[in-house]
């Protein structure tokens, strides 16, 4: 009887600490653990600045300007206050960029010449080394005129030609039977610097009794020419006054660069 009535204290105690240990369970406050927590309606949510796309917030930044004028509840929503704050910082940084910039330069471009020959333009070149000058060298050539002359065109043959030219020299006129080129055969009157005195002795044959032909006289020579880049057309001048007056033939011509 004795054991049996100490078998029934035990089973209460037992009772009472399960009882105890449920209600102090049940006063422990439970916490969910998902994946998104929605806010009470008084209670305003936390953005993280990592989680915005900032150009992507500043290009909806008019969006949500449109529709805070619709929805006056939307002016204090902290993604508006954000995109338009960012958006005034890209302006800021914008207006800031294009007042940095500086202004381009503006090159001026020339080309010197003719000269005569390679070492005319080298030793240019050397002179103006450290004025600040961007040069290149280029060559062409050309038929440049040499002078004037006078002939007489391809007789039939080449005894017919020498025969003519002894008769022109017994008279006084010097001449020369030519044995080259597409004249071959005919006779030449002389060379002359220039188109007046060329002229001038042609009128002379004339009133011998001899009509010759005239003509340029041009040959195959390569000109040297400089070409120049420089920031003002006051530093080209200022160069080219300080080698014109050793090539006096040479031009100053200004060409887009």
């Amino acid at each position: 009887m004795r054991n049996f009535f100490m078998f029934l204290v035990a089973l209460n105690a037992t009772f009472f600490v399960w009882q105890w240990y449920q209600s102090e369970e049940a006063n422990i406050p439970q916490f969910a653990y998902e994946d998104s927590v929605i806010p009470a309606d008084n209670v305003e949510p936390i953005y993280l600045l990592g989680e915005f796309n900032l150009e992507e917030t500043a290009r909806q930044a008019p969006e949500l300007k449109l529709t805070a004028s619709e929805d006056p509840s939307i002016q204090s929503h902290p993604v508006a206050q954000l995109a338009e704050s960012i958006e005034e910082e890209l302006d800021d940084e914008n207006v800031s960029e294009q007042s940095e910039a500086s202004p381009q330069l503006v090159e001026i471009c020339a080309v010197w010449g003719p000269y005569s020959s390679e070492s005319h333009v080298s030793s240019i070149q050397k002179k103006l080394k450290n004025r600040g000058l961007v040069m290149n060298q280029r060559s062409i050539e050309v038929n440049q005129l040499k002078g004037y002359w006078l002939y007489f065109p391809p007789f039939k043959n080449m005894e017919d030609a020498r025969a003519y030219s002894k008769k022109l020299k017994a008279k006084g006129i010097d001449n020369y039977v030519l044995t080259k080129g597409q004249n071959r055969g005919g006779l030449s009157l002389g060379f002359f610097k220039t188109k007046a005195r060329a002229e001038e002795y042609q009128e002379e044959l004339i009133a011998k009794g001899y009509k010759a032909l005239g003509d340029e006289y041009r040959k195959p020579v390569t000109q040297y020419w400089l070409e120049l880049r420089a920031p003002s057309e006051a530093r080209l001048e200022s160069a080219w006054k300080l080698v014109q007056p050793s090539y006096p033939n040479a031009k100053f011509q200004l060409n887009p660069c």
